[in-house]
């Protein structure tokens, strides 16, 4: 979509949708900074009553772990991501669907690509100058007019 657009910049629109600009939420919630924040001061989503707070989700975790014993040391990106994908994007399946997708795009077995790897692939894809999200939206538009059309 990206080259059509460079190629034919005058015939060719593209459109963000709702999930492509939430997606801009990971730069921020998976960087180094929001980690350092308090759990407690990690509100659960406004749009769902029946969804857990990241901290809710957290402890739930290490009450079905064996041996962890700092909450802390569950406060990762990966935990974060999956956390994202289940209780405020609605797509729980998704961090193992890039699994697969990365596996197939490098030609290795899915059990090579760890959780780290699937993180940073999403963060890659938002925040690099080479990430095919990053290139979609510099070139894309929240709405368009055409004529007398408003898309």
């Amino acid at each position: 979509l990206v080259d059509l657009k460079h190629r034919f910049p005058d015939r060719v629109y593209l459109i963000v949708g709702n999930r492509d600009l939430n997606k801009l939420r990971f730069s921020a919630e998976l960087s180094s900074a929001d980690l350092e924040r308090p759990l407690t001061d990690i509100p659960p989503p406004h749009w769902d009553p029946k969804a857990p707070s990241l901290l809710e989700y957290l402890e739930d975790k290490q009450s079905k772990s064996l041996g962890i014993a700092f909450l802390s040391s569950l406060d990762t990106r990966v935990n974060r991501l999956h956390y994202m994908m289940k209780h405020t994007r609605g797509c729980p399946k998704t961090f193992e669907y890039r699994r697969q997708e990365l596996a197939i795009l490098r030609g290795i077995p899915e059990s090579q690509i760890d959780d780290n790897a699937v993180v940073e692939s999403f963060l890659f894809e938002i925040g690099s100058p080479d990430g095919s999200l990053n290139q979609y939206l510099e070139c894309a538009n929240v709405a368009v007019v055409i004529g007398n059309t408003l898309f």
